[in-house]
């Protein structure tokens, strides 16, 4: 997926170790303005 200027991007993830052992997760999006020149 590309992630253009001016687009809300909702991200969750989940960290694997080399086992494929779960060593973090986010289930609940995280969104957040790409390209908002506000920081």
């Amino acid at each position: 997926m590309k992630i253009t200027p001016q687009c809300v991007v909702a991200l969750t993830w989940t960290l694997k170790d080399t086992l494929g052992d779960v060593l973090d997760e986010l289930d609940e999006p995280i969104e957040f303005l790409l390209g908002g020149d506000d920081l």
